[in-house]
């Protein structure tokens, strides 16, 4: 199963946008419509959206696997509220998956932060798999991709008590003796933060538009 969670308030960014970063269009598609027809090869997808802000227009692009999420202040507890079973999936709306290596454990997919900036979730890696990580505390060589593999549902939600994201659930898998291994060499295509979209620190290339009323900018990521 992939979830995909849209329920955020595009606050960080939102002002430069016309429209919310899950609905960007990626080479003339919606950024959404590209990771759900992706991720579909892995199985059953469901789109976990805001009831208040996204739900209406995603439930009719996406009939059957939209379901409405009620307002909380972090993933994990937007991921609760669907049942979720089996091996399980989880992939931002701010990005769209385009080759990914398919994992036989537990993975989370990274990327070389060449940022300098702690802004991310920061994975330490040996013999390539995490032995240590953070939410946008302190610099490691890796950060975060988005993408995120678990072979057992259950088994992410017993050691997700308490946390806020996903980044905190695998520290806790990881100091408890479970194997979570980091893929570094998928190409997945990321519009989280400004840098990601200019291509300050990714090769992400973007053509930009002013509105006519000239207050945001809409997006085409080529």
């Amino acid at each position: 199963m992939t979830i995909i969670p849209v329920n955020g308030k595009n606050e960080r960014m939102g002002g430069l946008f016309s429209t919310p970063k899950h609905l960007l269009l990626v080479d003339g598609v919606p950024a959404i419509t590209r990771t759900v027809d992706y991720m579909k090869q892995f199985g059953e997808v469901v789109i976990l959206a805001n009831e208040d802000r996204y739900f209406s227009e995603l439930s009719s692009m996406f009939p059957g696997i939209t379901f409405p999420a009620q307002d909380t202040d972090n993933v994990i507890e937007t991921i609760k509220q669907h049942e979720v079973k089996g091996d399980l999936w989880i992939v931002d709306c701010d990005v769209v998956p385009q080759n990914l290596n398919i994992p036989f454990f537990d993975c989370v997919y990274l990327f070389e932060n060449k940022s300098k900036l702690p802004h991310y979730s920061n994975f330490f890696l040996k013999d390539g798999k995490v032995v240590d990580c953070n939410e946008k505390l302190f610099m490691y060589p890796h950060a975060g991709a988005g993408v995120y593999y678990f072979k057992d549902a259950k088994r992410f939600l017993q050691y997700s008590g308490g946390f806020t994201n996903v980044s905190q659930v695998i520290g806790s898998l990881v100091l408890n003796g479970h194997e979570i291994w980091g893929d570094t060499t998928s190409t997945i295509l990321r519009f989280g933060t400004l840098p990601d979209i200019t291509g300050g620190f990714t090769t992400n290339k973007l053509e930009r538009t002013i509105t006519k009323r000239g207050d945001k900018v809409l997006n085409e990521v080529a």
